[in-house]
């Protein structure tokens, strides 16, 4: 609305935006928007359990302050890293929602799989991650179920749980939706969310790498 004049005008801005993305994944077809938005794009960018070129995966957390430590964290590497971005903040609007995951996981906050505790929170290399989300992509053989979605330890939180689903329709919006706006400050030191009453904040020293 910014850019426009008349609601004709935000129609069009509207068509050509919507246009130029990429089409809805047959799996995500039925899906909420939020739900289905991470699953529409391949990206770049690689993220912890999936490669650069492999279709996208909706990522959450089972509280808000980790939610928001991990958002923070990466918003706040944006900035850092973006040479476009001189200025001393940023300021950002955020969607916080609530969804529920209903299909089969892998639990990596369990035996036997927190032995490799320190790999699958790696700051810095997501190698074994990456090899982990291969196999279970190509699950299902021999008569096993597929695995839906994996459950993990936030590497940007200790102790906060998060998660990593694989297939859409395993997701639903909470009834009745949960959905916020929290507002996000930015700087070169720090990152910090509001919303209401509620209040986060995450200090980053300059030369932080991962």
């Amino acid at each position: 609305m910014r850019l426009v004049d008349t609601i004709e005008e935000q129609a069009i801005l509207e068509s050509l935006l919507d246009g130029s993305k990429h089409a809805v994944p047959s799996n995500a077809q039925n899906s909420h928007w939020l739900i289905a938005t991470p699953f529409r794009y391949i990206t770049p960018q690689e993220s912890r359990f999936r490669r650069a070129s492999n279709p996208g995966i909706w990522y959450g957390a089972e509280e808000r302050e980790t939610a928001a430590a991990e958002v923070g964290y990466w918003r706040w590497r944006f900035f850092v890293e973006s040479a476009g971005l001189g200025k001393n903040s940023l300021h950002v609007e955020l969607t916080f929602f609530q969804a529920i995951f209903e299909g089969m996981e892998l639990d990596l906050t369990k035996s036997p799989w927190t032995e490799l505790r320190s790999d699958w929170r790696d700051p810095d290399s997501y190698a074994a991650c990456h090899a982990l989300a291969d196999a279970v992509r190509a699950g299902g053989r021999g008569g096993a179920p597929p695995i839906q979605g994996i459950r993990y330890e936030s590497a940007r939180r200790e102790r906060g749980v998060c998660m990593a689903v694989f297939e859409p329709r395993a997701l639903s919006l909470l009834k009745p939706e949960v959905i916020q706006t929290w507002t996000c400050k930015i700087t070169r030191d720090r990152v910090l969310l509001v919303h209401d009453d509620s209040r986060f904040q995450f200090d980053f020293p300059s030369n932080s790498e991962g």
